[in-house]
């Protein structure tokens, strides 16, 4: 219906680039219904025949216009400068029809709501900003981080309240999607900061959102000058980090970062200071001003947690962290007291302490990680898992030593609902299999932690357990199989690598009840032929589930098994791998190294989903790996080095003078596969890697072993992604390792290990931020002190570090390793001149460090090193020495209490050999003293092998 003559007005839209001379279009609003927007908008001016009062009784802006006292209040036509697209959209929202709104144009119609002031389209900007912030961006996010950056500016700078807050409130819940985005860097400070204060802040760890924090401030920083404004912001949004809640080792390798150094250095002694005191002592260092700095991130939004490696972590701590921070003053201090006089008391007082976490739980979380948290008790632990966080699914307790096998079945009743639990632990160097035993002992001790499970007790019937790591545990026994075959229904995924106690026997016996296993690693354990023949003859019950397979073996477990490990088992006779590999089908990784696989048994494999496979260290040759490789064309990780019987087949090393089989399989190979991952070894050479040029352009790891020859200078060419490159016994010129460094950009890894180089230092004199780890072994002799500051500026972020043979470094080569990585997490130095003649000091300083070999580097090593290294490194797990370095005759070897988080430890010991070559006596290898800590006993034993 056309507007009464008198209520008409005319509203001239001109586009704000627009000119008046434009062809123009007319439209009324009576047709509103007939508007072809996408006509419309090819003019630069439309005029609009409306109504007058519609306009003002729908929008302040018109109901201004033409209810004052200007000369548009009694004009007849209206002249706005827009844009058109919105103003035709405010238009259609004023006689009551849809607005499209969308990330693309949401801000323009906010902008037009306010301006006209029409409150109809700025319900409807609330209400979709509401449901556009309500969503998971992971699953499709409706609007994208730049468009909320944008959008939060906006309303920022002209004071909308309600979207700002959205923006915020929204940027805190999804703030781990925020983390993967490039454009990260681009959110205001302000921004940032209202995200950080939010209560609904949702983080994985406060290790994550330290890094993003840090990383956020370097790129500010870079892009414009530092003033004392800009660094006072920082230290601001630095404060906001609860750095209690950081793992002691990102700390130590943020301590040279120019603003988080200081407060880093400062969190690392508070930390060594609260593993080395009572409970009394912890909790009465933590102030009440401080609380905040304990609080855990925990939001209906959790769904993870991640505290791993913060070994500082205690029972009374751990509780300490779930409740609010917004307790009063006497409360947060008398529970804090009430916490360590519970947990001292033990398990006469866990109902107590079970009743009180009862008034926190968090139902919102299911996955929760404390790897490496050593220094948790278990029965306080299960306590708090099993009544705070009643839907926990995943639980991550790698390397937690001081958890037993049977705290795994009492944590099982506790929390119904888990599905993954690992337990792994460092696998042992005392494998039987594999090492020669010259004496072994065994010391028991009792352990202050743990609920007993009693032989009677059942699991629950409810059990979920899909997956169980308990990789490295020498304390699991076949009894406990026994007990964990109650989990036949649900158990998939097994890893029992290095269980060194287990027998072929008890395998076998487990295997038979858990029909439903997927994947099993039995790497460096007594697995062999009883387990075999369980895993080919043992049938399902139901014949009928895959009775249209035509495979003669499809109703064994082998045949249904997608993942199978067994490196170092030398159980297995010929036959019996024959016949295992006959029955294995659905297998998408096979890892066979260091077993007796020959090409006889491996031509029995009928399987066509492989996508991993080790034959490193076996009998197979290069005719025998054709086979499985033609029929499994999906394989990206390959591992055959050391496989010697490749060394006897012709035509791979060499093009040949005829078309030949190796040559013809290689070419197959190029045209077929597309590698990711290669390790390669006898009878490979520069000609046989170029043939395969195209299978591997996509691999990011690649080594080189014992009889392979390659021109290192082609590998940039031929690997162009490649991350991680370890070469042995190859010949690498000064000229290839510059072509290497300069042109692998993306290089994590670099291992040099027994290779003929002829580097120098010019090699190391390009800037690699991206290389995490660097071995060195008898590959740089000449290095000196006044050469490591050079290489630790342009390889500033290591956390691996591996010297051997670098026998000019003096005893400040330890300072200036300390100083240069202080982040180290692994180190080995090995005949590196005399670092260690006057003790070891610096090196301490690198609290982070979880592996640490000094060998022949000197003589000044104390007696207590053992004892000192333990408890200033609170992370050290494994620790190598050589009694041909103490200048006190030996060393004292750590009591339970004493060894912290140590695991292994290796002391090698030499004799001396009079040289044929000169006069005088040299040190030769003896044997290896091994002590290897697990839940429940010591194992120490003496080993031929140099370790």
């Amino acid at each position: 219906m056309e507007p009464e003559e008198d209520d008409s007005v005319v509203l001239v839209l001109t586009a704000s680039d627009g000119e008046e001379e434009d062809v123009e279009m007319t439209l009324s609003t009576s047709e509103i219904d007939d508007w072809d927007l996408s006509r419309v908008l090819r003019f630069a001016a439309v005029r609009v025949r409306t109504s007058r009062s519609r306009l003002v009784e729908r929008s302040s802006y018109f109901r201004g216009l033409f209810g004052g006292c200007f000369s548009e209040s009694a004009s007849c036509q209206t002249c706005i400068r827009c844009d058109i697209k919105t103003a035709i959209s405010v238009l259609r929202c004023i006689f009551g029809y849809q607005v499209d709104i969308g990330p693309e144009n949401y801000l323009h119609l906010l902008k037009a709501a306010l301006f006209f002031g029409v409150d109809d389209l700025l319900s409807e900007c609330k209400a979709w900003l509401k449901r556009a912030t309500s969503t998971n961006p992971v699953d499709g996010p409706q609007i994208s981080l730049e468009n909320m950056i944008e959008i939060w500016s906006y309303s920022s700078e002209h004071g909308v309240r309600f979207v700002s807050e959205m923006c915020c409130a929204y940027l805190a819940r999804n703030f781990m999607w925020t983390l993967t985005l490039s454009s990260f860097a681009d959110i205001p400070y302000g921004f940032l900061c209202s995200c950080l204060e939010h209560p609904d802040l949702t983080v994985h760890s406060e290790k994550e959102l330290c890094e993003a924090v840090v990383d956020w401030i370097e790129s500010n920083r870079n892009l414009s000058e530092s003033s004392s404004d800009s660094e006072g912001d920082d230290i601001n949004i630095l404060k906001k980090v609860r750095t209690f809640l950081l793992p002691v080792g990102f700390l130590a390798s943020k301590s040279k970062n120019r603003w988080f150094s200081s407060i880093a250095r400062g969190s690392i002694q508070y930390i060594l200071y609260i593993i080395k005191e009572s409970h009394s002592k912890r909790l009465g260092s933590i102030k009440f001003s401080d609380y905040d700095n304990f609080m855990l991130r925990i939001t209906q939004h959790s769904k993870k947690i991640d505290l791993s490696s913060c070994v500082h972590l205690t029972d009374e701590i751990l509780c300490l962290m779930l409740f609010p921070s917004e307790m009063e003053k006497a409360s947060k201090e008398g529970l804090m007291l009430g916490l360590g006089d519970h947990i001292q008391r033990s398990r006469n007082s866990l109902g107590v302490l079970e009743k009180l976490l009862s008034k926190r739980t968090f139902e919102s979380v299911l996955e929760f990680d404390l790897s490496k948290c050593w220094n948790l008790k278990s029965d306080t632990l299960i306590s708090i898992l099993g009544c705070s966080f009643p839907a926990l699914q995943v639980l991550n307790l790698a390397y937690c030593s001081r958890f037993k096998v049977e705290d795994f079945f009492s944590l099982v009743q506790k929390c119904a609902s888990l599905t993954n639990v690992d337990m792994t632990v460092d696998v042992s160097p005392i494998i039987p299999t594999l090492t020669s035993i010259s004496s072994s002992s065994s010391d028991q001790y009792q352990s202050s932690s743990g609920i007993p499970y009693s032989a009677g007790q059942h699991l629950p019937a409810m059990c979920n357990i899909a997956k169980l790591t308990l990789a490295g545990r020498t304390d699991l026994k076949d009894q406990d199989l026994v007990k964990i075959s109650a989990l036949s229904s649900t158990l998939c995924h097994l890893n029992i690598k290095g269980c060194i106690a287990l027998t072929d026997v008890g395998i076998s016996k487990l295997l038979e009840e858990c029909l439903c296993l997927q994947s099993v690693i039995v790497s460096y354990t007594y697995f062999g032929m009883n387990s075999v023949v369980v895993l080919c003859e043992k049938e399902f019950p139901n014949r009928t589930i895959e009775s249209f397979h035509s495979h003669e073996k499809s109703f064994t477990i082998a045949f249904r098994l997608q993942e199978l490990q067994m490196d170092g088992c030398h159980g297995i006779e010929a036959r019996h791998m024959k016949q295992l590999m006959k029955c294995l089908y659905m297998l998408s990784s096979l890892s066979l190294c260091k077993t007796s696989l020959s090409d006889d048994a491996l031509s029995e494999y009928r399987g066509t989903s492989l996508e991993r496979l080790d034959i490193s260290e076996t009998q197979v040759s290069l005719c025998g790996l054709q086979h499985i490789m033609k029929r499994n064309p999906g394989i990206k990780a390959l591992k055959a080095s050391g496989c010697r019987n490749f060394h006897n087949d012709v035509g791979i090393s060499s093009k040949p003078r005829g078309v030949g089989s190796c040559y013809d399989f290689l070419r197959k190979l190029n045209e077929n596969h597309h590698f990711e991952e290669v390790a390669l070894g006898w009878n490979f050479t520069t000609y046989s890697i170029c043939t395969l040029a195209q299978a591997l352009a996509g691999v990011k790891s690649i080594s080189f072993g014992l009889g392979a020859s390659v021109d290192i200078s082609r590998l940039p060419d031929i690997f162009p992604l490649l991350e991680t490159l370890v070469l042995r016994f190859q010949v690498v010129s000064d000229t290839d390792m510059r072509t290497i460094l300069k042109s692998l950009t993306h290089l994590h890894v670099l291992d040099l290990r027994c290779c003929h180089c002829d580097l120098t230092l010019g090699s190391f004199q390009f800037g690699m931020r991206n290389l995490k780890s660097l071995r060195l072994e008898r590959a740089t002799p000449w290095m000196t002190d006044t050469d490591l500051p050079i290489i630790s500026t342009n390889c500033s972020n290591l956390t691996q570090l591996s010297l051997s043979g670098c026998k000019l470094l003096t005893s400040d080569a330890q300072r200036i390793i300390s100083s240069g990585w202080p982040g180290l997490t692994f180190l080995h130095l090995e005949d590196c001149g005399t670092i260690t003649s006057n003790g070891v000091s610096s090196l301490l300083d690198c609290v982070a460090l979880e592996d640490l070999c000094l060998r022949h580097n000197g003589r000044g090593i104390k007696r207590d090193m053992i004892i000192v290294a333990a408890s200033k490194l609170p992370l050290l797990r494994k620790l190598a020495l050589d009694l041909c370095d103490a200048c006190e005759g030996g060393f004292d070897s750590p009591n339970h209490k004493e060894r912290f988080s140590l695991c292994i430890l290796k002391i090698a010991r030499c004799r001396l050999n009079r040289s044929a070559f000169d006069q005088g006596k040299r040190p030769v290898h003896r044997d290896t003293v091994v002590q290897v800590w697990s839940s429940t006993e010591l194992w120490t034993a003496s080993l031929e092998q140099r370790l």
